[in-house]
């Protein structure tokens, strides 16, 4: 190859690498994108372009980008004012640098309300706080010169806001491990109406410089059903839910139904409720309170947790599960059901510190002390994914192996990990069910998820197994187990488990030597044919040579006389064998 190919060549595979590289936002916005969408036709074109020019200008000196608009509720649909804006703000390609930072307010002509929504780094930089500072500013824009004077009173403060913000821009590529939190959170909002008075709930203090935090009074209901979702008899039953709960777990859980909230979100409604109305126990206020809006523009609802226990228990991953839940039943308008449910849920939470624990697990307080269980069942299929004769077969081969070996052997099919993550489940599993041998409680155990399979040990089971052996073990089932072969997974597991026991190593998977061949069968190929090609250049002809001459440089070649001089005899010698003709003959004697 020449040096030209294999400079081109080289070039070629460089630029194929840079562009598997990703590509990060340079941090200037593009200003062809318009900053502000009047979709209802309510500001004229020159004071919105005027608009558009100055957030551009704004975004770029502060690195964070400034969205309006304007829509009603034809456009919106059934989507939320705060879903609709996003959307508006996601499909633009609003928002500056790496985590789309930047602030939107939109206005919903309709139904004469503001709606503030951060993205990226507005969380931190605005906080709700800052969203509230910004309402008055706005109504007041909007009284005296019309939305585009609400638009322009939000510009200037917004731009206070982010001149007076200590929080820079950092792009995602220059982020240390502990920048990234601008990364994968959502957005706060605020929706608000533009009246210039608003009306209160009659629960509101009048006075909020001199409010002081007063309990409930006594016997004050927990149920407060204003959106009339429930039958007396329903209403009657969650109240006696509730008060047993309270008691077992010293937490307040309070259920509020509304027609609306106003001008309030349902998370400013929820958690002034809870403080103003004096619910709470204990010195921290420690509860619970469930809000569910119907109103159809805004329907939604919130969880407001108080109290250092039930905050620390009620994690972003458990509301999620129980909203989930929640949202079921919701979404039938099984109201009653869903409700009482959700109340069942905050008590095992409370008791068990997982809102769907098992049986098995024992409560957060338990003085559990640990034992073996012999009769508990080693193989619990929570999952049905083994028929009643493949359980059988499995049973046995499973008593067979443990007995052989003295090592206990448990396999589960798990439905859910009951908001303890893979790996606090396998260990809770084990643990309290009352499996393993010895003081150590040594044994092996392999859990099947939906998408997955896991071999856990515990102790110390086996000196010819160990973590690696493990791996090898999933490996070798992971092809089944994972396309819902569940049984032939399980079995080949427990015959690979049986060699690994015996011999101390694990046999490879059929799909661990097909890879390892195709691996070989490549490398062997790049390297037969740089050797192929390396030979063929050591002997390529640089061109034809058809006569003498052309191996000669002229002028080089002397002929001189020469005589031929006898040194010496050379005799070659040759075995023939003897030819003994037709009448040779042979026998035996």
């Amino acid at each position: 190859m020449s040096t030209v190919k294999r400079i081109a060549a080289l070039l070629f595979a460089l630029a194929l690498a840079l562009s598997f590289i990703p590509v990060f936002a340079s941090g200037e916005i593009d200003s062809g994108i318009r900053r502000v969408k009047d979709l209802s036709d309510v500001i004229s074109g020159n004071d919105e372009e005027e608009l558009h020019n100055r957030a551009v200008e704004a975004a770029n000196k502060y690195s964070f980008d400034i969205f309006m608009a304007t829509y009603g509720n034809a456009l919106r649909g059934t989507m939320r004012d705060d879903e609709f804006l996003g959307s508006l703000y996601n499909d633009l390609g609003i928002g500056f640098g790496d985590s789309r930072d930047g602030i939107a307010f939109g206005v919903n002509v309709d139904d004469n309300t503001l709606v503030l929504r951060t993205n990226g780094r507005g969380e931190y930089v605005f906080g709700q706080d800052g969203l509230n500072d910004l309402v008055p500013v706005i109504k007041e824009g909007v009284r005296l010169y019309g939305y585009q004077g609400g638009f322009s009173a939000f510009l200037e403060k917004a731009a206070e806001t982010l001149g007076n913000s200590d929080i820079p821009y950092i792009p995602e590529s220059e982020m240390e491990l502990g920048d990234q939190g601008f990364f994968g959170f959502n957005p706060l909002s605020l929706r608000s109406s533009l009246a210039e008075s608003e009306e209160l709930p009659d629960w509101y203090p009048d006075d909020l410089d001199s409010w002081v935090w007063t309990p409930a009074p006594y016997g004050a209901s927990r149920v407060i059903d204003e959106a009339d979702l429930f039958t007396d008899e329903e209403e009657s039953m969650l109240k006696r839910n509730i008060a047993e709960k309270t008691e077992l777990y010293n937490a307040d859980i309070v259920v509020v139904t509304v027609p609306t909230t106003g001008s309030f979100e349902h998370m400013e409604y929820a958690d002034d409720y809870y403080d103003y109305n004096g619910f709470g126990i204990g010195p921290d206020h420690a509860g619970f309170l469930l809000l569910i809006c119907m109103d159809s523009n805004h329907r939604g609802g919130w969880c407001t947790v108080t109290g250092d226990r039930p905050m620390r228990l009620y994690t972003e991953q458990t509301a999620n599960e129980l909203d989930d839940v929640l949202y079921d039943y919701l979404g039938s308008a099984r109201y009653y059901d869903g409700v009482y449910d959700w109340v069942n849920n905050i008590g095992t939470l409370l008791d068990k510190g997982v809102p769907f624990a098992p049986d098995w697990l024992p409560s957060e307080g338990e003085q559990y002390e640990r034992k073996h269980d012999p009769d508990a069942a080693r193989i619990v299929d929570e999952g049905n994914f083994f028929t009643p004769e493949e359980l059988e077969k499995l049973e046995q081969k499973r008593r067979a192996i443990s007995e052989k070996y003295g090592v206990d052997i448990v396999i589960d099919t798990a439905v859910n990990t009951y908001s303890m993550g893979r790996e606090s489940y396998m260990d809770a599993f084990y643990k309290y069910n009352g499996y393993g041998y010895g003081e150590n409680y040594d044994g092996i155990m392999l859990t099947f998820f939906d998408d997955s399979a896991v071999t856990n040990l515990f102790g110390s089971p086996s000196p010819k197994i160990g973590e690696r052996n493990a791996e090898l073990l999933d490996d070798a089932i992971r092809v089944r187990g994972v396309i819902g072969d569940y049984y032939s997974a399980a079995d080949r597991w427990l015959s690979y488990l049986d060699s690994t026991l015996k011999t101390g190593r694990t046999p490879r998977a059929p799909r661990v030597w097909a890879g390892r061949g195709v691996l070989a069968g490549i490398v062997s190929l790049i390297t037969s044919s740089i050797s192929v090609s390396s030979a063929k250049r050591s002997m390529k002809t640089v061109r034809t040579a058809y006569e003498a001459n052309d191996h000669l440089v002229p002028g080089t070649l002397a002929v001189q006389k020469i005589a031929d001089v006898f040194t010496h005899n050379t005799v070659s010698r040759m075995y023939s064998p003897r030819d003994r003709g037709s009448s040779s003959s042979g026998g035996s004697s």
